[in-house]
């Protein structure tokens, strides 16, 4: 480490030292890393160079050290610092540049905001869409809208908030720049954080300041201010203004979808694709995101991706008594039984026994009646094609089980038959006059034929 020290001392005799006066003969090892930081560099990097070039300090003698060994290692030195000093003046964005990149980023082309009143709502004919057509999906204007989730990927122009509080303060702004680094301890140390999530960035930047700042569990944060903007393109059976657009990069391609007010009638809720600009394909299902509303930060917007929208393949529809009776799209692996569970369930009273579904096949209609309740038993399931319509019959709400007495006795109505109930015991529950006849008791039963017959007892031998 003297050597360095030394070494160093001799070269910046040369060039000069920024702060050190005529009269100054003694320099401090304080002061020979104050001039190093002053011109971007540090120890390590140094020495390194150096042992590039084929100098070792390990080995050199400074007091042995040649006028030419001198040179060249002055000339290793300056290389460096114009380096240093060249990466700067591109990376380094000017006042006015970083205004513009702010009142960008706060203010990004996007469609007006429209309110719409429930006049102007867009009807939906397949389950999802509606999503879309009244707002429940919307994409975000402001960064203060919503904060932007742990998996957030980072790229240039975005700006980040560090804040540290404990027996260490910091609360410091930086803007991430386009060779993807923040520069931090006043622009000494540089960071690369492109391409890493936020909760990443949060990690990694948390282990560099450790070595800086005094701060314990919990008194370290960072977060996203302003989002960069990125410029994408929608495509495909969309409802309406296919196109490129500019938006605030933590939206996530769900939310891109409502400004073209998602998939049209004829496109596909289930197998939209979002082809990045890497060349990765990731395919989007709206019905996925409805059970895992958190599937959306899987789907973050980069610049120059596209999403596009096909034709839908396999559309069927269910009618009766289910809670949400409506058209919905399936996938091919998918059957009756998640048809029910995407329409709400079975309401109340549905007849499970007898659902019934019209298709029309070889250019023939044909009915199939299905037993759920037999279905759900087997753990199979039963496969629906595009065009299928799902009939499911209410119970018939007229009961049947009871016995209704009539005649010379205390109460008339209606009994609950019970299991294995006889003529006497019904009777008995009306309750018996005295000057009622027994010997004769007349019963009109409808049979299982819908005939009716009527019966001639007597109550004491029945």
């Amino acid at each position: 480490m003297y050597k360095l020290y030394f070494i160093l001392f001799i070269l910046f005799s040369f060039v000069g030292f920024s702060n050190l006066s005529a009269q100054q003969i003694f320099v401090t090892p304080e002061e020979i890393i104050e001039e190093m930081n002053r011109r971007g560099l540090n120890e390590e990097d140094v020495k390194a160079e150096l042992l590039i070039h084929g100098i070792d300090l390990n080995t050199l003698d400074p007091a042995q050290m040649s006028y030419e060994q001198i040179q060249k290692i002055e000339q290793i030195i300056l290389n460096m610092e114009s380096e240093v000093n060249s990466r700067k003046s591109e990376n380094q964005a000017s006042p006015e540049q970083v205004q513009e990149l702010k009142d960008t980023i706060k203010k990004p082309v996007v469609i007006p905001e429209k309110v719409i009143s429930e006049d102007e709502l867009i009807p939906a004919t397949i389950f999802g869409q509606e999503l879309f057509r009244q707002g429940s999906i919307n994409y975000f204007e402001e960064s203060d809208e919503i904060n932007a989730p742990a998996s957030y990927i980072l790229g240039a122009g975005d700006e980040l908030v560090v804040s540290i509080w404990g027996r260490s303060q910091l609360d410091e702004n930086f803007i991430l720049g386009k060779d993807g680094f923040i520069r931090i301890a006043e622009g000494k140390q540089r960071v690369f954080l492109r391409g890493l999530s936020l909760e990443q960035a949060r990690n990694k930047l948390k282990s560099v300041l450790s070595r800086i700042y005094s701060f314990g569990p919990g008194e370290f944060d960072l977060s996203l201010k302003y989002s960069r903007t990125v410029r994408i393109s929608i495509y495909g059976e969309v409802y309406e203004n296919p196109g490129s657009y500019t938006i605030p990069a933590f939206n996530s391609a769900f939310n891109a979808l409502s400004l073209v007010k998602g998939p049209g009638d004829i496109g596909s809720l289930r197998k939209i694709q979002l082809q990045k600009n890497s060349g990765e394909l990731l395919t989007m299902d709206l019905y996925a995101l409805l059970s895992d509303p958190s599937r959306q930060y899987d789907f973050f917007l980069e610049d120059n991706d596209v999403i596009l929208v096909p034709v839908s393949e396999n559309i069927v529809s269910i009618e009766g008594a289910v809670k949400r009776p409506m058209k919905y799209e399936l996938l091919e692996n998918e059957g009756l039984k998640s048809l029910i569970e995407y329409c709400g369930g079975f309401s109340e009273l549905a007849y499970k026994k007898k659902v019934q579904l019209t298709r029309f096949e070889d250019e023939k209609q044909k009915i199939i009646d299905i037993d759920f309740n037999a279905l759900a038993r087997s753990g199979d399931d039963f496969t629906l094609q595009h065009g299928d319509r799902i009939v499911v019959p209410e119970i018939e709400s007229e009961y049947r089980n009871y016995i209704e007495v009539r005649g010379e006795v205390f109460s008339e109505g209606q009994y609950e038959r019970e299991p294995a109930m006889k003529l006497s015991d019904v009777v008995r529950k009306a309750g018996i006059k005295s000057s009622t006849s027994t010997e004769l008791i007349y019963i009109t039963r409808t049979n299982e034929n819908g005939l009716t017959e009527v019966l001639k007892l007597n109550l004491e031998t029945a």
